[in-house]
């Protein structure tokens, strides 16, 4: 009986290391069945040796001391601790490749023959990570089982190892399934959300916004995926899960998480129809050439969408707040009274929003205009909703809240006109000097330099105003939106050089003084006095010499 039992074990260490080694081949590479590296290989050859072994040769040795009449409480005693012995080995095993298996189940390798060995054996990227995500419990579940076995063994559980090899069994199909699934979803998504041409074109920069969503999509997915593949193994290994859905409890737990699902996609959705139609908006208006609406709307649009996302985002909450099973009437009541006090204490504030979205929208000013307001002027560097930046001539920056503007002074909207004011002498010819005038602005406006700035004929409005010093003739261009300033000064420069070759008299301020006539049209006579000391103080100062001589 143990010459038998000898032979019987021996045959068997030697067939099973014979199949590892034609699976495995440690030494031969070419011949390996399993995509495994040289080193895996052989370190796993050398465990199968060690397990067959312990438990084969174990096993022949407690059948010997049973044929030379082993008591059998010893007898059991000693088997079990075999399997004791069998089940330490194992977890010292899972504890040695902890981190070699949780590298390879997410997809790390550090040769290129474990790369190529990885990718072999997972060939589909979303499997892999799906993979990758439970390598870091992957030895923790598989020392539960092991300790599983050793309790059943143990124990001497009736039909207990028929259990354990079910259940097994059928994790393995549902974890499988599982796994397709991922990865059928993974394609799919990829194909759900690759846009077309056509509908990029009339809406653009949706495939961005699509793959901004498709990660948390298929996390999604992923993760309910696995969820329901968790709670169905542990089903299948009697924890009642199907029971648990079944009673009340269960059944308004899954509807709360039905609800919260379907809440939270929805907001997504319109949150995403909320882009596409402002970003289809701006393209059309883009397409039809209105720059200047779509600025507006560009500065606009932003506050618009990030207001209607709070209130999606608030409603949402509270629903799913609801649903919870949470009383969302204090957190209503409070944010009333919040928002009470958020108002009396931001009243300026509301009155710049609301003052800017009303300049917004009426167009009365845009980025690049040269406006005046709050006795400011500039360029209208950037617009917000609050306040208007200006950059002055000197460099200077302001930033005007909206709420301080009363009135908008806009000196590039559509046109502009270019005011000429020309002082001439009192004795000059009014006539001669409007023909003068004429004359240059026709010839600025024949400039090839300058006839794109200017977008009609000069119009001379006639004798503006008799001055203290001069008489003012007043004319004006009309001109491209920006460019009055550069028509005024070189329509100065011109008419000062006309002004010069005719003759015409530029006067520069003066006062005359009059002293009248008499009823006879003889001049009035000019009283004056003498006065010595103010004569010799005089010529004491002019010639300290000739003072004292005529003194």
């Amino acid at each position: 009986r143990v010459a038998l039992a000898l032979i019987f074990g021996f045959v068997l260490v030697r067939a099973v290391l014979a199949a590892g080694r034609a699976v495995l081949a440690p030494r031969v590479g070419s011949l390996r069945l399993l995509p495994l590296a040289d080193g895996t290989a052989a370190y796993l050859y050398v465990w199968l040796r060690r397990l067959t072994g312990t438990v084969v040769y174990g096993a022949v040795l407690l059948e010997a001391l049973a044929a030379f009449d082993l008591p059998g409480s010893a007898h059991a005693a000693l088997l079990h601790l075999l399997g004791l012995a069998v089940a330490a080995m194992l977890i010292v095993l899972i504890l040695q490749n902890r981190r070699p298996v949780a590298g390879r189940l997410r997809g790390e390798a550090d040769s290129e023959d474990d790369r190529a060995a990885a990718d072999r054996a997972a060939p589909v990227r979303g499997m892999r990570r799906t993979l990758g995500r439970l390598g870091d419990l992957w030895h923790v579940v598989a020392i539960v089982y092991v300790l599983a076995g050793l309790f059943v063994w143990l124990l001497d559980v009736e039909g207990g190892f028929a259990f354990m090899a079910r259940a097994t069994v059928l994790s393995a199909v549902i974890l499988l399934i599982a796994l397709a699934a991922v990865a059928g979803l993974g394609r799919l998504l990829g194909r759900l959300f690759r846009i077309e041409d056509a509908l990029l074109e009339k809406n653009p920069g949706l495939q961005q916004r699509a793959n901004r969503y498709l990660a948390a999509v298929r996390r999604t997915l992923s993760g309910a995926v696995l969820a329901v593949a968790v709670l169905a193994i542990l089903d299948v290994w009697g924890f009642g899960i199907a029971e648990l859905l079944q009673t009340p409890a269960g059944r308004a737990f899954a509807r709360t998480v039905l609800v919260v699902l379907v809440v939270t996609v929805g907001a997504f959705v319109l949150w995403e129809f909320i882009e596409t139609a402002a970003a289809r908006y701006l393209s059309q208006l883009d397409e039809a050439g209105e720059d200047s609406r779509a600025l507006r709307m560009r500065t606009l649009l932003p506050m618009v969408e990030k207001a209607l996302l709070v209130a999606i985002v608030v409603v949402a909450a509270m629903i799913v707040l609801s649903e919870v099973g949470l009383d969302i009437g204090p957190l209503l009541a409070g944010a009333g009274v919040l928002g009470l006090a958020v108002g009396f204490g931001a009243q300026t504030l509301v009155k710049d929003v609301i003052t800017g979205i009303f300049i917004i929208i009426e167009d009365s000013m845009a980025i690049g205009d040269f406006v005046t307001v709050a006795g400011r002027s500039g360029v209208v560097e950037d617009l917000s909703v609050r306040s208007v930046t200006l950059r002055g001539y000197s460099g200077s920056k302001h930033t005007i809240p909206f709420s301080s503007i009363d009135d908008v002074e806009n000196l590039t909207k559509d046109y502009s006109y270019a005011v000429l004011d020309y002082g001439i002498g009192y004795g000059e010819n009014v006539d001669a000097a409007i023909a003068v005038i004429r004359e240059t602005g026709e010839a600025l406006r024949a400039d090839p330099e300058w006839r794109g700035h200017i977008v009609e004929e000069l119009e001379v409005a006639g004798l503006q105003e008799l001055g203290d010093s001069a008489v003012v003739i007043r004319s004006r261009f009309k001109c491209r939106p920006g460019f009055q300033w550069g028509v005024r000064r070189e329509m100065n420069r011109r008419i000062k050089a006309a002004f010069d070759a005719r003759g015409i008299e530029i006067p520069f301020p003066h006062v005359t003084l009059y002293f009248g006539e008499g009823k006879e049209d003889d001049a009035l006579p000019l009283p004056a006095r003498m006065v010595e000391d103010a004569v010799r103080t005089d010529l004491a100062d002019a010639n300290p010499a000739e003072g004292e001589s005529q003194e």
